[in-house]
C-alpha cells in the first residue's frame, strides 16, 4: 500500500512540474531549491527503506509513530506561534 502511495504522489509531482513548465513557473532559482531538496529527499527514503528491511516491522511502526507524532508537534507549534 505504501508502494502505491509513493507512486500516486511521484505521479502528482511530476504532473505538478509540468503544470509550472506550461506555466512559465520553472526559474532558475526555483529549480536551485527544488533539486537538492528532492535529493535529500531521495536519500532519506532509500535510508528509510534500508533500515525498514534491516529490523523488525513493530519496530520500525513505533519508531515511525514517535517520528510521526514529533512532526505533529513541530507543525503545531509552528502554527500556534503564526497564527
Amino acid at each position: 500500500m505504501v508502494q502505491v502511495f509513493n507512486l500516486c504522489f511521484f505521479a502528482g509531482k511530476i504532473a505538478q512540474i509540468g503544470v509550472f513548465g506550461v506555466a512559465g513557473m520553472l526559474s532558475t532559482e526555483m529549480m536551485s531549491v527544488a533539486v537538492p531538496l528532492a535529493v535529500v529527499a531521495l536519500i532519506g527514503l532509500a535510508l528509510g527503506m534500508a533500515v525498514r528491511d534491516r529490523i523488525r516491522a513493530e519496530t520500525y511502526r513505533r519508531v515511525m509513530r514517535r517520528v510521526l507524532f514529533i512532526f505533529a508537534v513541530l507543525l503545531v507549534g509552528q502554527f500556534m506561534t503564526t497564527g
